[in-house]
Parts: C-alpha cells; structure tokens; sequence
C-alpha cells in the first residue's frame, strides 16, 4: 500500500510538520499510520538513523519494523535496511549500559525474598513468598523508581501520616511494613551500588541526553510507557510523533502512565476516529459504555465510526450466576453457528476454570496462561534440585523429568517403593550420579543447559524452550549474585524468576482463552467477555505506594483501570460481541440486547471411558491392597493422594518441620521430662524455646480442670464399621497427640497445632471427632465423657511483631460435623478404593499445573 491510498484523517496527520500528538482509538490502525509516518520521513529526505521509532512490547516493535520494511520495499526506496533504528524501551535504553555496569532481571526479586524471609517481616509461606509477595515488593521499588523516588527521598515519618487502614491491614500493620519496606529498598540500592548493578529502571534514571540524538522520535502505545520512558523519548529527538489512548490505559501496575499526555501537550493533536474493526453497533456500544461510566466523556469517543459502515447483531448482555456452565451453552451455540468463539476473561483463574469444562467436552482451544513455560520451569528447578541433594523424594521427582531416559512406567515404579534410598536410585539410574558427580562449578552448570537441558526442551516446545535459554541467561546474574559456586542459592536464584511472556497465536477452528491485560492489541471475530472484579489480595501494596507518593507531592494518576479494562475488552471484537456477568451492573446501556439467554445444549458427560494401562493397573492395585486409611488421606485431592500416598514423593515443608518438632517437644513434656533435658537430648530444639513457653501455658491450663495425663501420642486402629453402618473391611487409624484425665473420669482430647492462626480450626474438630470415636470404642469410654481441645502454640500475627502466642479452643463439634461432612469424605474416599476408575478420571478430569501428572497422563500407554 503506497501512501495515494491513505484515508483523508490519516493524510491529514501525516502531513502536519509539527510536533505530533494522535489520540487512536481502538481499531483505527496505529501502526499503521507510524509506518506510513516513518515512510513519509524517509522520502522527505531523512535517513534511517536520523529517525527513531520506539515501542512497549517486543511484538509491536517486530510489527512495526516488518510493516516499514514492507512499504520501503513496495516504493522501492533506496535505504539500507540494516540502519533502521526501531527499538523497544528497554533495547533502546540498554544501549546506553554503563561501562563496568552488569544489567540484572532478576536481583530484585531475590533480594527481596531473602531480606522478608531473614527479617521475619511476614507471616507467610515460603512458597507465598517467593511466588507473590517478593515480586510484589520488587514491582513497588520500580514503580517509585519510575517516578524518581529513591529510598533516601523517602521519609518515613511523612508517608506514614498518609497511611490509611486498607482490606485487613491496620495503620499499625502498614507502619511496619513501609518501614520494612523502606529498609528494604536502601539495602537493595546499596548492594547494587557496591557489585556494579544495573536494573532496568537505573538504565532510565541513569540515561543521559545533552542534545536530541535523532531528528524525529515515533513513540507507540504512549499510554503503556513510563514516566522515565516518556522522557527520553521527548527529549531524544528534535521533533516527536506519539500515538497512544487514554482509555486503553491498563498497565498501571507495571508504570504505565497517562500524565505523560501532559509531557506532550506542546504538540498538534489529533483523534483517530475510523475504525477498520469492529461493527458500528459493537462501536456505539462501547462508545455509550464509556460515557455511562466514566467520570468525564472523552469527546474523542463522539465520532468513533467504522470506516465501511460495517454493521451487525447488537452486543448481547446475559446475566447468570453460573459463569462457566453458561460460557460452555454460548460457546456450543456459536460452535453450531460454524464460528469460532474467543474467550477473555479478568483472570487467569476464570480462564483455568472455562479450560477444565472445554477439555471435558473435547474442544480445542489454546489459553494465554504460560502453562507449558510454568511446566518448564517446574520440571528444571526439579531436576537441578536432584543434581545437589541426597534426598530420595527430590530424586524421585526428577525421574519423571524429560532430561532423564527413563520411562514413566519406571520411574513409577522407583518412586512407589517407600524403602528405597538413593544409592538404589543411582544403581537404577546411573546417568543422574554421573551428571551429579560433573557439577563443580559454574561453567559446569552452563554445559549441563547447552548439552542436555536446551536440547530437550527444545523437544518440548517454544515456551519450554524459551524457560529453558532465559534459565541459563539468568545464570550469569546468579554467578554475581551469590559470592561462591553455591548450589543451593542458585537454585533459589532461579527459583524466584519471572516466567517469561510468550505470543500465544491462535490456530483455525480452535478457542482462544486469553486475559483483557494480553488480547491488548489484537482483535477476534467472535468475543465472550467474562468480567470480574478486581480484588487486590495484597492492599498493603497501593496503601504503602500511596503514602509514598503522597508525601512527595506526587499523586497517582486518577486513571479508572478497571473501566479500561472493560473498554479495551469490548473493542477487541470485529463481528460479534456477548458479555456474561452476574448482574447487569454498569454493562447495560440502550445499545445492548439484554434479553439473551444461550441456547440449551447436550453436554457430553465426563465419563472418562476405563483404558486398561499400566497407570490403571497401580492404582487398582494400591486401593485393593488398601487396609487402613487416616483423617488426612481423606482430605487429599487426587493429585495430592497420587503424590503423598502413590508416588511418596510429599516433601516436608519447612512449617510441618516445626509441627513434626513441636509435637516431639509436647510429648517428652508430658512425659516428665524438663526443658534442660530435652535441649541435652538434642540441641537443636533449643529454637523451640517460645513453643516449649506456650506448650506449658496451656497444659497448665488443662490441668486447672483434668489433672492426669492419661496417655500421649496413643496410636489408634478401630474398624470403620464401629463408626458407621458399612460394609468396607478397612479400619481408620491414627494418633492422638495427649488425653487428659479427671477424678470423674471425664476425658480431655488435645491436638497440638503450630499453624500461624486459627483459619483451619472447622477442619481441626473434625479430626478430632473421628479422635474421640475412636477413643471411645478403643477405650470403652462412654462418648459423652470425652471433650476435645485444639491447643495452638504458634499463633502469630500477619504482620510479624515477634510474638508466638498460643490459645486452648474447647470448642466441641456439632454433631452436624460428623454426619454431613466427615462422613461424605470417607464415603468418597472408600467410592475411590472400590472404584478406583473413577479416582484416575478425577485426576485427569479438570487442568493441571502439575509436570508430573501431565507426564504421567502423556505417557500412561507406553511401557
């Protein structure tokens, strides 16, 4: 297409001279205009490097270079293509490195886990910690870096009077956190100043032009940019031309902001109003939605048409309280119709959801959620994991990874031998004791991803392939960031990465799941918009960033994301357009059918048909050989029964490690034997010292009504049948951790618990009413002489403040309990073990994030 061709509004705007401000609204082709406007330039007599073309993502950067080649080869304009300078923010601003300066990804992250996990700050899991709130904070230093507040800018006392209780954070909660937080941030500076890092926002802060460097800047997606990328592009060229929206505005969370509008108001504006996309009657609604809901009406929405007069059904609003049954009824409908629906949803836990009952019903369809990267990233951290450790359950794991050559099948049958050690391992698997006796350093480490680690994950896919190379790139961070070959560390370097986007591009006739936040940019024919509502897990975030702010004088932009979000929703859509909420809320205007209801349809029932394999022929054995079972096998999922009672492969957390400890410490209590003796026995245990205070609060409390230690850690083995009316020969069995005892034969049940609160007490009672069955028909003791106690002795706040508190719960459970709720679960446990066809389709019925169960699903036909 040659520039004769271009429409009168965008003509217009090519040939303003000036500095250039185009306001695009969805579909009316941005990118192609700025090709169109580099074009104009070239044939104005400028040279590629005279002219710099900067975009937010590597794919509108790859778009919008490919478009510029394309018209530079159909006019046949003589410039060498090599000298084109078309650059993401983030390659153009690493241009400008600094010598003897090291760019770190991944630092941040890491750091940040390490300093909250030393410090105690939270009251979380490990695994919480690493994967939600590290990132979280490392997200919070980049964001006040965007806007030039470095931690010695910040004072604590001054942002703390901005700080407002948000969720369930009170002030004093956040007082310690942005102290924390603060410390944090001045340690994280610190200890990239003195080892020679740079992170991405440093490379902008750190960016100096003295003069333009280009005659012209093309800047794409202004709205995405952040503060500091704003102001290089304004000030690395003598002339600009910015496209970008406002209302498509969505990436605040990663800096993005609208105030750089304000940055570029000395400049002609324009407003691209044809769109090429979407139908006149998806336009109006959209058009109506904003203005209905929007604090002001952008009058750059009044003319937003499409260009052909290009019509359609009006947008369709079905309200239902079952969003999944009902995506599935929509999605059969426009199946039927010959077309291929496009699903978009707020998050990826609607997407999973919708991807479980697609599978069931045997749809093809791809989802945005890196699943295949998450796998990759799972299965190497498994694998190196093995290479460093003695431990059997790490070395069973890593069997089931594509980097040893064994089978499935065999690796099943090691990891289901309980007694196995690892020296046996090694003998049945000799590869992984010679690649863990070749790793002695780092270099060693690099060769083990060139020669097997990229090799086959190249057989897996590009996402894993992709997880597989950023891996080994991060290794030369990790090299930096931990003082010594230390195996463990790098292995927790690794284990705090990002996992890195990937493209996800639709094939024919197959359903794309995507989120709003990754269909930014593209456009679907068909589009199902399932809206949620924003919950933000960790309010302490915005509450901390807005104190900061606000004690500088720096307000955040007053930018509606969630309006936004819903905006850039509806415009992906070209034909056809339905939005299923569960009310019609602010969805319903004039221009929108909000009488639909799906067509009915016939479900395919999941009935997962019994293939006679390998796999099956285990898990019946399991269930036929299947005595006994305890409270906590009852509770498991299936994935979780496969792994902890099958496969033996549940690692101890570092929490059931404290339980494990704290339960040994209570019974050599009520033994008699003293603290000292117990700290002589084992050392170790001396960091118990508060658990040990706790546990000697409450048994004196006890003791203020039962007296006698009748018995601590009784093992008990009753028949289910003396529970309940059944035929199932299998007996329940576990352990009571103390009972206690008065002068009228009454009974005290204790369960020692060192959870950090009280969320798990409904489940607790539940245990302990199996316990008190039991007791009374091992015991014959009348069941109306035994009460139950949850004694917690690790009880802390959210906020770490250093305090273990404890609390004896007398709460007795209702007899509701045991007949409506422990009883389905043994019901289903023993529907399992005399059916176990029916456990292996739960397993496979709904979508895992789990590698080793997609390997097993993948490979349970192959000996």
């Amino acid at each position: 297409m040659s520039l004769n061709s271009i429409s009168i509004e965008k003509q217009k705007i090519l040939d303003c001279q000036e500095n250039t401000l185009v306001i695009a609204n969805p579909g009316t082709g941005k990118t192609f205009l700025l090709s169109h406007k580099y074009i104009s330039l070239l044939k104005q007599g400028l040279k590629p490097e005279d002219i710099l073309c900067l975009t937010f993502t590597e794919k509108a950067r790859e778009e919008m270079e490919n478009r510029i080649k394309k018209f530079i080869d159909k006019d046949n304009i003589p410039v060498s293509i090599s000298n084109l300078k078309i650059h993401t923010f983030h390659s153009f601003s690493a241009e400008n490195i600094i010598k003897n300066k090291f760019l770190v990804t991944n630092l941040g992250r890491y750091f940040a886990y390490k300093y909250l996990k030393e410090k105690e700050v939270f009251n979380y899991s490990d695994g919480y910690l690493m994967s939600t709130i590290a990132p979280t904070i490392d997200k919070m230093i980049q964001y006040l870096k965007n806007h030039k507040i470095t931690p010695e800018k910040i004072d604590i006392k001054r942002a703390g009077d901005f700080l407002q209780e948000k969720g369930r954070y009170k002030k004093e909660d956040l007082e310690k956190i942005l102290y924390f937080f603060v410390e944090l941030y001045k340690e994280y500076e610190k200890i990239k100043q003195e080892k020679g890092y740079l992170d991405y926002v440093d490379l902008l802060l750190n960016f100096k032009i003295d003069s333009p460097l280009y005659k012209y800047v093309l800047v794409d997606e202004l709205q995405d940019a952040n503060l500091l990328e704003a102001e290089i592009a304004l000030h690395a060229g003598q002339k600009f031309f910015a496209v970008g929206d406002k209302k498509q505005a969505i990436f605040g969370f990663q800096g993005g902001s609208v105030t750089n509008f304000n940055k570029f108001k000395q400049s002609k504006v324009f407003v691209l109003s044809e769109n090429f996309r979407s139908t006149n009657e998806i336009l109006n609604y959209a058009k109506e939605f904003y203005k209905l809901n929007g604090n002001m009406v952008p009058q750059e929405l009044e003319n937003l048409r499409n260009v052909e007069s290009k019509t359609g059904q009006k947008p369709k609003l079905c309200v239902s309280t079952n969003q999944v049954k009902t995506t599935l009824l929509l999605v059969k409908q426009i199946l039927n119709q010959k077309k291929v629906p496009t699903i978009l949803a707020r998050t990826n836990q609607q997407l999973l959801k919708i991807a479980s009952e697609l599978k069931k019903q045997k749809l093809n369809y791809l989802i945005t959620f890196s699943r295949e990267a998450n796998f990759a990233k799972k299965e190497i951290l498994t694998f190196l994991r093995s290479i460093f450790s003695e431990n059997t359950i790490c070395l069973k794991k890593a069997l089931f990874t594509p980097f040893i050559s064994i089978s499935t099948k065999d690796a099943f049958e090691i990891s289901e031998n309980k007694k196995i050690i690892s020296d046996e391992i090694y003998k049945k698997v000799p590869e992984l004791k010679k690649i863990k006796e070749s790793m002695h350093s780092f270099s060693d480490l690099i060769n083990l991803f060139d020669n097997l680690i990229i090799p086959k994950a190249r057989e897996q896919s590009k996402e894993y392939l992709n997880m597989a190379e950023n891996f080994k790139e991060m290794l030369s961070e990790a090299k930096r960031a931990v003082d010594a070959f230390n195996p463990n560390e790098i292995i927790l370097y690794l284990s705090t990465a990002d996992i890195p986007l990937s493209e996800i591009k639709g094939e024919q006739n197959t359903i794309i799941l995507s989120t709003v936040h990754k269909a930014k940019g593209r456009e679907f024919d068909y589009v199902i918009y399932l809206p949620a509502k924003s919950q933000e897990k960790l309010a302490f975030r915005s509450a901390i960033i807005d104190a900061i702010l606000a004690s500088q004088n720096n307000d955040k932009s007053n930018v509606d994301e969630e309006l936004n979000l819903d905006f850039v929703a509806i415009t992906r859509a070209k034909n056809e357009l339905y939005i299923l909420n569960q009310n019609y809320g602010r969805y319903i205007n004039s221009f929108i059918d909000k009488s639909f209801i799906p067509e009915q349809d016939t479900f395919i029932e999941n009935k997962n048909n019994f293939e006679k394999n390998w796999f099956a022929e285990k898990i019946i054995e399991h269930f036929s050989n299947k005595k006994s079972f305890s409270f906590s096998e009852i509770y498991l999922s299936p994935e979780d029964y496969l792994y902890l009672n099958i496969l033996k492969i549940g690692e101890i957390s570092s929490s059931q490690e404290i339980g494990i400890n704290v339960h040994s410490i209570a019974s050599k209590i009520l033994k008699g034997l003293t603290q000292e003796e117990i700290f002589k026995q084992d050392s170790q245990l001396e960091k118990y010292e508060k658990y040990i205070f706790n546990i000697y609060k409450i048994i004196s409390e006890i003791k203020q009504k039962y007296a006698l230690v009748y018995n601590s850690e009784l093992s008990i083995d009753v028949p289910l049948s003396e529970f309940f009316e059944t035929d199932a020969k299998i007996n329940f069995n576990g352990r009571i951790d103390a009972v206690f005892k008065d002068n009228n034969e009454n009974y005290l049940i204790v369960d020692w618990k060192t959870d950090r609160n009280e969320v798990q007490s409904s489940k607790h009672r539940q245990q302990l009413e199996l316990y008190m069955r039991a007791l009374s028909k091992k015991n014959n003791i009348p069941i109306e002489k035994i009460k139950i106690a949850i004694a917690y002795v690790g009880l802390k706040k959210q906020i770490s403040d250093g305090v273990l508190d404890y609390k004896l719960d007398e709460q007795q459970p209702s007899k509701y309990i045991f007949e409506n709720i422990v009883v389905n679960k043994i019901n289903l446990f023993l529907y399992w073990k005399e059916n176990p066809q029916n456990f292996i389709a739960s397993l496979f019925e709904n979508e895992s994030n789990d590698p080793i169960l997609i390997r097993i699903l993948q490979n349970r036909d192959k000996l």
